[in-house]
């Protein structure tokens, strides 16, 4: 989102949803992934609410003193992912559920 805003160009479309989990949130659930042994293989991780790329960067403009970008029409809109099983095996959750959290935090 950083680079999308600096280069003012998102090449992808608008409504591409975006799976995204926060830096702290991240390092919550690899520690609770290490005191959890029980859990063996992979698991998915994502914050709980997927976000279209608009969304996205509508959310950090404000936050980053950019205007919104422009909006490729071309690739595809994307998955949103559900995670439930991921936290529920770890007993974990995320701080920021949804991008916007994250950003209203940092104003």
């Amino acid at each position: 989102h950083g680079v999308w805003m600096a280069n003012g160009v998102v090449e992808g479309r608008r409504d591409a949803w975006v799976n995204l989990v926060h830096y702290d949130d991240a390092s919550a659930a690899v520690v609770a992934a290490l005191r959890a042994p029980e859990v063996a293989g992979h698991v998915l991780l994502a914050a709980g609410a997927a976000s279209t790329r608009g969304e996205i960067c509508q959310a950090a403009a404000p936050v980053l003193g950019r205007p919104m970008p422009s909006f490729g029409t071309a690739g595809d809109l994307g998955r949103r992912y559900d995670c439930t099983k991921t936290r529920e095996l770890l007993g974990w959750e995320p701080r920021y559920r949804e991008f916007a959290e994250a950003c209203a935090v940092w104003r």
